[in-house]
């Protein structure tokens, strides 16, 4: 199962994350930092984890 988590949850694993949006942006978040908001195109940003 894919680990995701929204803008301004708090990072569930340290990683590599990309947004789901267009077009996808990729960065490095630590467990527990706020997730970032893009103001993405679909209205709400979603990460998914790439690696840890």
């Amino acid at each position: 199962m894919e680990l995701r988590a929204y803008a301004g949850e708090a990072c569930p694993q340290t990683g590599q994350w990309q947004a789901l949006d267009i077009p996808p942006q990729t960065r490095r978040f630590e467990q527990g930092e706020i997730m970032s908001n893009l103001d993405s195109a679909y209205g709400l940003t979603v990460w998914r984890v790439l690696n840890a």
